[in-house]
């Protein structure tokens, strides 16, 4: 199916039917007049944390490319990149390990 006939919207549905553990949900815990807040929070903490990340590995491209001209040496640049962006995503998951588990009853 090409990109432009999946209606919008539809990639929503796609991530809470195929991985209902990333679908957004509702916190927990909270009160519903303390929803909008948290999602504010939650919000801005993903705009600066994305920021922040794009300028950590535009810095590393940078420097990484700085020291090797030419096309292949852009190339090892990207690479070098790319592996920086797998261990700060390593590095991201292992608080993931502390969340205590939940059981839902029934």
């Amino acid at each position: 199916m090409p990109a432009w006939a999946i209606p919008p919207g539809s990639g929503a549905v796609a991530l809470r039917s195929r991985c209902p553990g990333l679908a957004p949900t509702r916190p927990d815990g909270l009160a519903p007049a303390e929803v909008p807040h948290a999602s504010s929070a939650i919000r801005i903490v993903q705009q600066l944390g994305g920021s922040f990340g794009t300028a950590v590995l535009a810095a590393v491209l940078v420097h990484a490319a700085a020291g090797h001209p030419g096309t292949a040496g852009h190339a090892a640049a990207f690479g070098t990149t790319f592996w920086w962006t797998i261990g700060g995503t390593a590095l991201a998951l292992l608080p993931v390990l502390l969340l205590p588990s939940r059981r839902r009853p029934g």
